[in-house]
Parts: structure tokens; C-alpha cells; sequence
């Protein structure tokens, strides 16, 4: 019984590892879409807050108008 426990909490976390991965590929690949059309002197950075896109205005430094 303990076993069985021990292993389905562990199937669990697994689950929300990859969630948590997936979460943040499709986020980082929202951002530089987003990112890409708004070229100006101010970038968005995008947060996943409980399941939400929060957005976050960012300054491009000189680096990253090369």
C-alpha cells in the first residue's frame, strides 16, 4: 500500500515537472514571437502567473540591438 503511494506520487510529479517544461517552452516561444513584431526600444517579458501570460516591459540594452 505504502509502495503504491510512493509510486503514484512520484508518476505525479513527474507529470507536473513536464507540465512546468512545456509551460515554459510555449512561453519563452510566445515572447520572441511577441518580441519580433514590436521592434522598439522596449521589449515585453512574459511570466506565467497561475496559469496566466503577465507581461513586463523590459529595455533592449545596447547588446541586444546588435
Amino acid at each position: 500500500m505504502l509502495i503504491q503511494k510512493v509510486l503514484s506520487f512520484l508518476v505525479e510529479k513527474e507529470k507536473t515537472s513536464e507540465q512546468k517544461a512545456l509551460q515554459k517552452n510555449i512561453l519563452r516561444a510566445y515572447q520572441k514571437s511577441q518580441n519580433r513584431v514590436h521592434r522598439t526600444s522596449t521589449e515585453m517579458n512574459y511570466h506565467l502567473v497561475n496559469g496566466k501570460i503577465i507581461a513586463t516591459k523590459r529595455r533592449k540594452t545596447d547588446a541586444n540591438k546588435l
